[in-house]
């Protein structure tokens, strides 16, 4: 059972919630008092950010952000905290033409960001202040992704996106370490967008729409997330619709695990059984070993995982059954000219500051 589901444990962490609410309210109040300072980059800046913890759909927002100011010939870097990650201190995970360290190194997010976009430039540094200087200085950044940026308001940023799982709402907002909120849905007020993403066939966005719009005028933008195709270990790549009919065994170590499930089953799947790891768990050889076993056990044609935890997989990585990750894909369905207008806007001050 997930920790936020035991009702006895999280009203034992209530009392811990209640300390939580006050540091975050007064931290949030020292920047509104302008008391804790705001500091700005040359550049143009793009945040996008949720005000739960995981599974909304931070990183394939990024990397549709980041291609979509790519077509139109802007030069894009993607800051990161790189949570997970083994080291400190800033990191350049890619320069825009090659890789330049391993996962473990920038954390698994911003090395699956680096690459699946192999012509724009991730930076890993808790300070995004100093990464986005990194960025203008090295890179003449016009465009400054920050990826898990809403609570980092030590940096100005133009555009606030902040994410909403569409199929989990904003009733019922327990906070952190109780839930799964960073912070209650009021501070939707700072955001300039929201996207409700994971919008899918029998989810009430209208409601939702509604719940958002009593806390906030900003457009709000509705997308989905694609399975776009598989890809094996050795680069081979699939159609989505491959795995059709095929016996599988599945493992993931994120956020949403069953969200992956449902999406494999969607696809047509037989998923024989399902792995669950931690989120951001770095497999070893102990994990291959079992994984193998269970394959075996279970006499399934693939093993399948995410494109997150493909990245966190020793290079070596042998099973008896072909290794396959799924590539999923943002799909923007509604109020995209929102968005289109906003990076319009944004260009265009861009060109008159220069």
């Amino acid at each position: 059972m997930p920790i936020f589901a035991n009702r006895w444990l999280r009203a034992a962490l209530l009392p811990w919630s209640i300390l939580y609410y006050f540091g975050m309210t007064l931290r949030n109040k020292l920047y509104d008092w302008h008391i804790l300072s705001v500091k700005r980059l040359e550049c143009k800046v793009i945040s996008v950010g949720n005000i739960t913890v995981g599974g909304t759909g931070k990183t394939p927002a990024v990397a549709y952000l980041a291609a979509r100011l790519r077509e139109q010939n802007r030069r894009v870097v993607i800051a990161s905290r790189g949570y997970g990650r083994k080291n400190r201190g800033q990191v350049l995970v890619a320069d825009g033409e090659q890789l330049l360290v391993e996962a473990q190194e920038s954390g698994d997010e911003p090395f699956m960001l680096a690459r699946k976009l192999k012509n724009i430039p991730v930076i890993v540094d808790n300070n995004r202040h100093e990464a986005g200087r990194k960025a203008c200085t090295r890179f003449s950044t016009e465009f400054l992704l920050l990826d898990d940026g809403f609570q980092y308001r030590h940096l100005q940023r133009d555009l606030d996106i902040v994410l909403l799982d569409a199929r989990c709402g904003i009733e019922k907002p327990w906070l952190l370490p109780a839930g799964p909120f960073r912070e209650l849905p009021s501070s939707l007020a700072r955001a300039q967008m929201v996207w409700l993403t994971r919008v899918e066939p029998g989810v009430d966005i209208e409601g939702l729409r509604t719940r958002v719009a009593a806390i906030t005028k900003a457009p709000v933008v509705c997308v989905s997330h694609k399975a776009n195709r598989w890809i094996s270990t050795d680069g081979e790549a699939l159609d989505r619709a491959a795995v059709f009919g095929k016996r599988i065994l599945a493992f993931a170590g994120i956020a949403d695990p069953g969200s992956f499930e449902k999406t494999l089953r969607d696809l047509g799947a037989e998923v024989v059984r399902f792995l669950s790891f931690r989120d951001h768990h770095w497999y070893n050889n102990k994990d291959r070993i079992q994984i193998d076993e269970v394959a075996r056990v279970v006499n399934v044609t693939w093993v399948v995982t995410s494109e997150k935890d493909f990245v966190r997989l020793p290079k070596e990585f042998p099973l008896s059954r072909p290794l396959y990750y799924l590539e999923i894909e943002m799909e923007v369905n509604a109020g995209g000219e929102s968005l289109d207008s906003a990076l319009s806007e944004m260009t265009r001050k861009r060109s008159e500051d220069n």
